[in-house]
């Protein structure tokens, strides 16, 4: 291999050490911007159907529906039921799009 070769090489090196750098930083990102959001029980939701409520029942925590008290999917555990993550709440709500209205944390409403 001679010298312009060896440049070359380098050169496509460092292409890819950049994007993986780059990758990696918005990776961070997401997880730092997730971290900073949780849910707790109380807080609640427009989903698919209507309005829920965030609710932890012995089995786990999940979704009640505010006009036919019906569970939404099944009971997940969570860590921390005043500090739900966005990873639990996505097992919670797998099966479809919800999103926070009211947060009973900060006892305030959101914009839908």
């Amino acid at each position: 291999m001679d010298r312009i070769e060896k440049l070359e090489a380098q050169i496509e090196q460092n292409k890819a050490d950049q994007q993986k750098l780059r990758d990696e930083q918005k990776r961070l990102q997401r997880e730092l911007a997730e971290s900073e959001i949780t849910y707790s029980e109380g807080d609640r939701f427009v989903g698919p159907s209507g309005k829920y409520l965030l609710v932890y029942v012995s089995a786990g925590c999940s979704l009640v529906g505010l006009e036919n008290g019906h569970f939404y999917y099944s009971c997940v555990q969570v860590e921390d039921i005043t500090a739900v993550t966005p990873k639990e709440f996505r097992k919670i709500c797998s099966c479809g799009q919800f999103t926070r209205y009211w947060d009973a944390q900060k006892g305030e409403y959101h914009k839908t």
